[in-house]
């Protein structure tokens, strides 16, 4: 038995904001993994191994970058996210060429990138202290959770 074609696919509002919630996310990601690296402050990494860990959040932000232009939201946060984005390769890359990662140069793409993702969510769900800082915690605990499981992976 066929379905009815408006039962097919998702919803349009459904659609859009299971979107928007996929890319919040890849944008959280993107913005709080590179804080890792402060875990890992005072003991070096072996074998380059950090590149993989700065490599990740420059290829799901720039995947998040790339669907954040498609989205229909304010021309001021598709600038806010080109100008993190920018930010974050260039210190990716010195740290790149430098041969280990300085945190505190991630530091900053990574304050840019949570005002990016508070000034997302306030235009997607209103302003609000309270779930903007849920959002970012929520954010951390992701982060976290990943952080300690390529830990044990890797040692």
């Amino acid at each position: 038995m066929r379905l009815p074609v408006s039962r097919r696919r998702l919803p349009r509002p459904l659609f859009k904001m299971t979107a928007s919630i996929l890319v919040f996310t890849a944008l959280l990601f993107s913005t709080l993994y590179p804080l890792r690296f402060w875990f890992r402050f005072k003991t070096p990494f072996k074998n380059d191994s950090f590149k993989f860990h700065l490599a990740l959040p420059n290829v799901v932000g720039g995947i998040t970058l790339v669907c954040l232009l498609f989205m229909e939201i304010p021309f001021s946060l598709k600038m806010l996210a080109v100008f993190w984005k920018a930010v974050f390769l260039v210190v990716s890359q010195y740290c790149w060429k430098k041969g280990s990662p300085n945190p505190f140069l991630l530091t900053i793409p990574s304050f840019i990138g949570l005002y990016l993702c508070v000034r997302l969510q306030a235009f997607f769900i209103g302003h609000d202290l309270r779930l903007s800082f849920a959002g970012v915690l929520g954010g951390f605990i992701f982060c976290l959770a990943l952080f300690i499981i390529s830990q044990r992976r890797h040692g």
